[in-house]
């Protein structure tokens, strides 16, 4: 059960202290890897291709994790076509089962897929991608996720009792603002968590449920159903950016929601960032914090071409004391990271997690 706990905690970038920092120097790869990879053998019947198709033939990757009867269930992506082109491959989303976070059993068929439904003309040919999955104090599983009709990325949202049997919501922002940003790009959703009893489920805020998307900005959306949001707008109408990529730096080209959360003093969202300054776009990870209404997250200060340093630091000035106390953070346990990875396996590595004691 310790790494089950160590496993969620770090799979959404918290611990029940608050933290301040994650030491990204602290990684490391265990002899398990890749805990899922590519798998020709699985073979689905597709209900609008109608034929079989080897739904995870190309990829398994972009992984979503909740603890559940004392079991990790993990959603992941996969695709099947490894000869059509990125972009050209249909998605379907898995979902794998784990005792320990480390040895999964992956369920025979997707869970949520391309059908002859009414979401159809979001979700065909491209499929359903990148799952973001958090539960509810019910135990209801909500999972925000991304359309992909091969012209329009939506982002989308669907229900769920079981993990196994969804209903599809339809695009998160159909209604909001006239409707104004339903055919509108907009990806990775992940809304906010909280911890309750040693749960980590979905968060109120003011009465409403919140959640970070996006993936060349970040923005702030909320609901009052969990699958109606209304995107924040600024002073000129605009979506507003609470996080923007920043030229020549290592996320001068992408800056994407993982999965946040709420420990006692902060919010917490971890974000995947990628340069465009290679030719090679190199995915990292950072993580942004909100200590007391202000944002603060950890980042590289080298530009991609210097070294890098010794420790991470902030694009705003953090403390290094809990405010009115005379202790100094110190690293909690390493546990487990469940790694988005763009290729044909997902990976687990150990990090240390810097919080309050």
């Amino acid at each position: 059960m310790k790494k089950i706990t160590y496993l969620l905690s770090i799979l959404f970038a918290a611990s029940c202290a608050a933290p301040r920092h994650i030491d990204i120097h602290s990684f490391a790869k265990p002899p398990e890897n890749p805990i899922l990879q590519a798998d020709s053998s699985f073979v689905f019947d597709c209900p609008w291709k109608k034929q079989p198709v080897r739904w995870q033939r190309a990829d398994v990757f972009n992984p979503a994790a909740v603890v559940r009867n004392g079991k990790v269930m993990m959603l992941y992506r996969c695709e099947d076509n490894p000869a059509a082109h990125l972009g050209g491959r249909t998605s379907r989303i898995g979902l794998a089962e784990s005792t320990d976070g480390l040895h999964f059993t992956k369920h025979p068929t997707p869970v949520l897929f391309p059908d002859n439904d009414d979401q159809a003309q979001y979700d065909q040919p491209g499929g359903c991608e990148d799952p973001r999955l958090a539960v509810t104090e019910d135990g209801l599983y909500v999972v925000a996720y991304t359309a992909w009709n091969g012209k329009v990325a939506r982002l989308c949202i669907a229900f769920s009792r079981d993990l196994i049997h969804w209903e599809k919501k339809g695009p998160a922002f159909e209604l909001a603002h006239g409707g104004r940003f339903k055919d509108e790009w907009s990806k990775s959703g992940s809304i906010l968590t909280e911890f309750k009893r040693g749960e980590q489920v979905i968060a109120k805020v003011n009465g409403k449920y919140w959640m970070y998307w996006g993936e060349h900005l970040v923005n702030l959306a909320w609901s009052e159903n969990l699958h109606d949001w209304t995107p924040l707008l600024d002073e000129k109408g605009e979506l507003k950016a609470v996080i923007r990529p920043r030229n020549g730096y290592f996320d001068s080209h992408l800056t994407e929601c993982g999965p946040p959360c709420s420990p006692r003093k902060a919010w917490c969202c971890s974000t995947t960032a990628r340069t465009s300054t290679t030719k090679t776009p190199t995915p990292a990870y950072h993580v942004a914090l909100t200590p007391s209404g202000k944002w603060c997250w950890t980042k590289t200060t080298s530009r991609p071409s210097a070294a890098a340093p010794t420790s991470p630091s902030c694009n705003r000035p953090c403390r290094t004391k809990r405010p009115g106390s005379t202790k100094r953070a110190r690293p909690s346990p390493r546990g487990w990271f469940i790694s988005k990875r763009n290729g044909g396996c997902i990976m687990v590595r150990r990090i240390r997690l810097w919080g309050w004691r």
